[in-house]
């Protein structure tokens, strides 16, 4: 357990992190969405014969 005083060193250190953290978070999300539709989209080429 870790107890971040208000106005601690800590605590400022955690509020400037979290930021880049819940970046990295939804980039990874964007990452997964983008893999997806490539994915439907490869299986949709191959269905009509354009991509082997």
């Amino acid at each position: 357990m870790l107890i971040l005083w208000q106005g601690s060193a800590m605590d400022r250190a955690v509020h400037t992190l979290l930021p880049m953290f819940e970046y990295g978070f939804e980039e990874q999300k964007h990452d997964a969405a983008a893999q997806e539709q490539a994915v439907r989209l490869l299986a949709r080429l191959r269905a009509e014969g354009l991509y082997g």
